[in-house]
């Protein structure tokens, strides 16, 4: 009797214990897989499935005791330990780019300032925003704490304000003529300007308002650096040198570059040593007092960097447009550290599943990487080339990456595995540009010396060069029959276009074209040329003035392909033409401009009129603020995507000129957006150094249950 009564308390207690598990589990929350504080995944916009890269490096600083690395970028403000370079923190929000940042004399506090012209008080301890200031018109260029930290300056256009932080309120605004170039930093409790000139540098004791120092006659200048003191200045030059000046005129010394272009500069804390980056890629580091080199550091790579000093003067960061941070140990004057992640100078593409997207740093980088645009996770990293890569191409069935670089080698990649299938030599000079053919068996390269070569992909073999070019080739397309190749090639001076119509089988010029817009009007550098889908129709945008330059025109000239000739000019725009892009037919051509406006034009008529009851018509739509730089049409060609300078994109519906809706997450210009028919997804990258992979059928199912 006994053992049944145990027996049965047994199968109770299990019983309970299963029935209390699966409440328990189904009141637990739901936990997003792998998105962990280093995650670009945190605090996404709304419509936005994933995100790539951390943002662009703005700005980084130490704080006081060097334990912490604030890093300003294109999200937000990004906290790291320096010891082992792991991420502390995101702060958000930032609806806009961060310009200047500053820590607290105490390190409790850090503040930013950013192109929305809000100041921004963060808890370092709790990583938390303590306080806003607002009352500038336009960004905020720089922010100081004075030497207690109770006091907080910080400067914009026209003006800077005097903010006291325990009662968060303006203890003064001072009018001042103050730019971008304009720098203020506080001496103890005294707030000094630098107010930055086309060829003068005045100095100004803010709380006396009265000058303190002028330097005269720099003949130009880059950057002005003050020494952490604030007793120094560092002016960098257009003559490659480098002229420290007292603040109060106690110093006049020219540091010579030995002919090195210097980016930027850094004074140690000590204010005993100054340290220069320079275009070749080397840290040069002089002593203050004469004036010579002490030390230098090769970089390697990495262009464009810029510098800081660690507190306690052992460590030089830098970063530059490879969006990567290095440390610098000064014993060793080796590189001790990085944090990666952070995006510089980049090109993307998509894979045409949408589902893979596709990076190569454009300045300095000898590898591709592949993210996974549901998750926005990285998923491989394509290693192989030995110098940097200079261009990228996809296939059209994305079974294949082409990759070309300067150590003067193409190279095939299986995307899945990241394996090199290919390799094709036989270059002396760089490629620039590849294309694949409809089928993608066989992919055509320009080097620098104008030659066109084609390649078979499944052998790797060479197979024939298309020679007779003399200008650099701005686009190109296959026939959709794989027969033929044309080229377009430009000086970008002269008004005079070459098109040359090749057979891909024999390597005969069938064709070769001299064509001249009319009315005198010229091509820039800045002109943007495409074929329409069936390769048939060219589109390039042009633009003259008179020869007082009183009158100004921009036009659109289509081009038949096949005889050359002029087939329609489109003319409308009242600025410069920043980017085309013919919907899916070819039977429309969408363009936006400086002029901030987005134009439809129908091909087959040329005409600019709205007609609701017909299919082909002309709109113009209000583009915001600041002029278009991107244009992409939605697979099924119903939809426009525009991308502006300020980071903003907007969808339009193209049969009624109707805003559908208005995509905010970036902060920086729209340097690409890509519409995907598989996955339904946009893709867009910023200046800001993010990708975002936006949900375009959630987001559209979204606006129609509102309506």
């Amino acid at each position: 009797m006994t053992r049944k009564i145990s027996i049965t308390l047994l199968i109770i207690a299990i019983l309970s214990i299963l029935i209390i598990s699966i409440i328990v589990k189904s009141y637990e929350p739901t936990v997003v897989e792998d998105i962990t504080i280093d995650s670009p995944q945190r605090y996404l916009p709304k419509g936005v499935m994933a995100r790539i890269g951390k943002g662009s490096v703005n700005q980084l600083v130490y704080s006081p005791d060097g334990t912490i690395l604030a890093v300003a970028t294109g999200i937000g403000l990004w906290l790291y330990d320096t010891n082992s370079t792991d991420e502390l923190a995101l702060l958000m929000p930032h609806t806009s780019r961060i310009t200047c940042l500053s820590f607290s004399p105490d390190g409790e506090t850090i503040v930013t300032g950013s192109e929305d012209a809000i100041v921004r008080l963060w808890d370092v301890k709790t990583q938390t925003l303590k306080q806003i200031f607002r009352g500038h018109n336009h960004r905020v260029f720089n922010v100081v704490f004075n030497s207690d930290g109770k006091i907080l300056a910080s400067s914009s256009i026209g003006e800077i304000i005097i903010w006291d932080i325990q009662t968060s309120t303006q203890k003064k605004t001072i009018d001042r003529n103050t730019t971008q170039y304009s720098l203020i930093s506080y001496v103890g409790n005294t707030l000094i300007l630098v107010d930055v000139r086309n060829k003068n540098v005045e100095i100004i004791d803010i709380n006396k308002e009265e000058q303190v120092n002028t330097i005269d006659d720099l003949n130009g200048y880059n950057r002005v650096f003050f020494c952490p003191k604030g007793r120094l200045l560092a002016i960098v030059d257009y003559r490659k040198t480098i002229r420290l000046m007292g603040v109060n005129n106690q110093k006049d010394l020219i540091i010579e570059t030995d002919n090195h272009h210097i980016t930027d500069v850094a004074f140690s804390p000590d204010g005993k040593t100054l340290a220069g980056s320079s275009l070749d890629r080397i840290i040069f580091i002089w002593d203050i007092d004469s004036g010579k080199e002490k030390d230098r550091i090769n970089l390697h790579t990495g262009s464009n960097a810029r510098l800081t000093y660690s507190p306690d003067g052992s460590t030089i960061v830098s970063w530059g447009n490879d969006g990567i941070i290095r440390f610098w140990d000064l014993t060793t004057k080796e590189l001790a550290n990085t944090i990666t992640g952070h995006m510089g100078w980049w090109d993307f593409s998509v894979s045409p599943d949408g589902h893979t997207v596709i990076g190569h740093e454009t300045m300095d980088n000898y590898t591709i990487q592949l993210w996974d645009t549901n998750t926005g996770r990285h998923t491989k990293t394509l290693i192989g080339h030995k110098k940097s890569i200079s261009s990228i191409a996809i296939s059209p069935d994305g079974t294949s990456i082409a990759s070309s670089s300067y150590d003067k080698t193409i190279r095939l990649w299986h995307p899945n595995t990241g394996e090199v299938r290919k390799i094709m030599r036989g270059y002396r000079i760089p490629v620039y540009k590849m294309l694949f053919n409809p089928d993608g068996h066989i992919l055509a390269t320009v080097d620098t010396d104008h030659n066109i070569r084609l390649w078979d992909t499944a052998s790797g073999k060479y197979l024939i060069t298309l020679n007779g070019l003399t200008e650099t080739v701005k686009t190109m397309v296959f026939s959709s029959d794989r027969k033929i190749l044309t080229s377009v090639e430009s000086d970008n001076i002269s008004d005079v276009w070459e098109f040359h119509v090749w057979d891909i089988n024999t390597g005969e010029l069938k064709q070769k074209i001299s064509v001249s817009p009319t009315n005198g009007h010229r091509a820039s550098i800045n002109s943007k040329v495409l074929f329409s889908p069936d390769g048939q129709t060219l589109a390039i945008t042009l633009s003259d003035t008179s020869s007082d330059y009183s009158k100004w025109s921009y036009i659109i000239v289509m081009w038949d392909v096949q005889t050359g000739k002029i087939k329609d000019t489109l003319s409308g725009h009242t600025n410069d033409i920043t980017s085309i892009a013919f919907n899916p037919n070819g039977n429309r051509l969408a363009s936006g401009g400086d002029d901030k406006t987005i134009r439809l034009w129908d091909l087959a008529t040329g005409e600019q009129k709205l007609q609701i009851s017909e299919p082909l018509w002309y709109q113009i739509l209000s583009a915001g603020n600041d002029f278009v730089t991107q244009l992409s049409f939605s697979p099924e060609g119903q939809i426009l995507a525009s991308g502006i300078s300020e980071g903003v994109i907007y969808l339009w519906d193209i049969d009624t000129g109707e805003q559908i809706k208005i995509l905010k997450g970036h902060t920086g210009s729209i340097r690409k957006i890509t519409f995907n028919k598989e996955t339904k997804t946009l893709m867009s990258y910023s200046s800001d150094g993010t990708v975002m992979i936006w949900d375009i059928s959630s987001i559209l199912k979204n606006v129609n249950d509102n309506q």
